[in-house]
């Protein structure tokens, strides 16, 4: 069992970047890593990726895609979208920098808060891109 870490995620930007951004990577309600930084393994008999530890960890961050019972809450307001999810032991950093990525090619004016805390390990702080 890992010790969780929290995740507070606010993306600020203008409201046709809010909402090609869920669309395209927010289609159950959610973050989808797999969407937003595919593992690159390929499709299971059902259709679903591939998943393979080492893998996430090296690409996303952390070893687990999310689901809905890691959701706290997901708002997608027409300009902000707020994200509150645990993932297992350290923030998705690949995540981070992919979504940054994606609104830097849109030439979008945007600004993300990503506010993390793993109280077992003892480490909180904000990813960016310094």
């Amino acid at each position: 069992m890992p010790n969780w870490c929290e995740n507070r995620v606010e993306i600020y930007a203008e409201p046709e970047h809010i909402k090609e951004f869920a669309e395209t990577f927010m289609p159950k309600g959610y973050l989808d890593f797999e969407k937003i930084v595919p593992l690159g393994l390929g499709n299971n008999e059902d259709g679903s990726p591939v998943w393979d530890y080492d893998t996430a960890v090296k690409k996303w961050g952390t070893k687990w895609q999310l689901c809905k019972d890691d959701c706290d809450g997901h708002h997608v307001g027409e300009d902000c979208i707020s994200a509150y999810f645990s993932t297992a032991w350290a923030p998705p950093e690949g995540i981070y920098q992919a979504i940054d990525s994606w609104f830097e090619e849109q030439e979008a004016d945007y600004s993300i808060s990503w506010f993390y805390d793993e109280p077992g390990m003892q480490f909180a702080g904000y990813l960016n891109n310094e």
